[in-house]
């Protein structure tokens, strides 16, 4: 008979159950939201205090990050970027650390939400953005390529010398997320989804726990607060730090 999910905090009896998942694991799919990052100081978007919880210039920022904002208007959404999404200065924390470290011996592909390339930084090689990346840029005429502290550092950088608008290499509303195709088929062949720091209500990634979840595989989520598949067979979910249980977990790893 298939176990519910066990909703607990840090405790050494899930630590424990954790870690002897990821040891017979052959293949891992880790999929990190917006919770990943907050621990390397970058807001969220959707909680009482992040980005979406305040205006900018009278407006939404949902609207400010969608595409038809960003054609109309991109020296207002190029400020808004330098202003609320200007991570340059951000550093990859301990949770980033460890799947960096545990690549070394595991299969591990991980598929972030988040746009500020941290995974990368951090060491880890397999790692498919499926909303892009905010580091990079693209001339939305001459196709020509800039990185993000080119654009922020000049006078009128959001414009490329030859006059046409720089637009960020990442996906906005209004634009389909086209590596999602690329995600499917690990879903496939992995036999362990860890999901850390995303509340798993935005689709289309919401769906991936979903069309992952047969009882002959498990799940490990990580989040500060619970998510709809906590009633899901074969799920272990811990509301704490990423960062503190992944170096639980660590310590418990064979060498």
């Amino acid at each position: 008979m298939a176990k519910r999910s066990e909703k607990r905090v840090l405790d050494m009896d899930t630590i424990e159950k954790c870690a002897a998942l990821i040891q017979k694991a052959n293949q891992i799919l880790v999929l990190t939201g917006a919770g990943m990052s907050t621990e390397s100081g970058i807001p969220d978007f959707r909680s009482n205090t992040g980005l979406y919880s305040k205006d900018f210039k009278g407006l939404p920022p949902e609207t400010i990050l969608s595409l038809s904002f960003f054609r109309r208007n991109p020296k207002v959404f190029w400020e808004y970027i330098s202003i609320y999404m200007n991570y340059q200065n951000a550093k990859p924390n301990v949770g980033h650390s460890m799947l960096a470290k545990w690549e070394q011996k595991k299969d591990i592909t991980i598929v972030t939400q988040n746009i500020d390339e941290l995974h990368t930084l951090a060491g880890s090689t397999k790692v498919i953005e499926i909303h892009g990346s905010i580091k990079t840029a693209t001339c939305q005429g001459c196709h020509k390529k800039y990185r993000e502290e080119d654009v922020l550092s000049k006078e009128n950088g959001y414009l490329c010398d030859c006059g046409a608008p720089i637009k960020p290499d990442i996906v906005l509303y209004e634009e389909s997320v086209e590596k999602m195709s690329l995600v499917f088929p690990l879903v496939e062949q992995a036999d362990l989804l860890m999901v850390l720091g995303t509340s798993l209500t935005v689709y289309p990634v919401a769906a991936i726990p979903a069309y992952f979840n047969r009882r002959d595989k498990s799940m490990i989520i990580v989040n500060k607060t619970p998510t709809p598949y906590h009633g899901t067979p074969n799920c272990i979910e811990i509301h704490d730090s990423i960062g503190a249980t992944l170096e639980k977990i660590d310590a418990l790893l064979e060498p």
